[in-house]
């Protein structure tokens, strides 16, 4: 073998390590679907008229609705959606209730918008009215709530997109455009 197959298989090989490493770290960056806790017929509108079930861990989402400080927490309420691929909520799809989640601690609540889906694990407490709506129908509370935050869904109106239009008018004229929106 002479030098210069020696240099090419030295290359080869570091190139296969190289790309073993980046595999290996891309492989372990990927974050790993969370398994949901709890029955899925389990909903916040049944837990708030059961009090059987207070006490149980079980993994909900939704839409976030209010969030207010306390002294010692803070609480998220949402109206809740069935989950779907990586316990992520399904907006859109009817509501299976609403929720209060109590996170223990203070919790930052700048990054969150209004709208913004969330999926939320902690245990069930007993139902409080409800204060928001005004109305005396209970509320499912979750307890020691562990928060997942997901990205808003993008607005239709800031889209890119490109657009084709052609025409021909009454005099004649003949034309057409093309547009790209950002």
């Amino acid at each position: 073998m002479n030098a210069i197959d020696h240099w090419r298989r030295l290359a080869r090989a570091g190139a296969l390590l190289g790309c073993g490493l980046a595999l290996g770290a891309c492989a372990g960056s990927v974050e790993r679907c969370p398994r949901p806790l709890g029955h899925p017929a389990l909903t916040p509108a049944r837990a708030a008229v059961d009090p059987r079930v207070a006490g149980q861990y079980v993994t909900w989402g939704g839409t976030l609705l209010a969030t207010r400080h306390r002294a010692d927490a803070t609480e998220l309420e949402i109206v809740a959606q069935p989950l779907g691929a990586c316990a992520r909520p399904r907006p859109g799809r009817a509501s299976v209730g609403r929720f209060v989640a109590l996170y223990p601690d203070y919790l930052a609540t700048a990054a969150l918008r209004l709208g913004q889906p969330l999926t939320v694990t902690g245990r069930i407490g007993a139902a409080h009215p409800d204060q928001g709506a005004g109305s005396a129908l209970p509320v499912a509370w979750l307890h020691e709530a562990r928060v997942r935050a997901w990205p808003l869904p993008p607005s239709p109106e800031w889209r890119p997109g490109i657009g084709i239009d052609v025409g021909i008018g009454s005099d004649g004229w003949r034309g057409g455009r093309v547009g790209i929106r950002f």
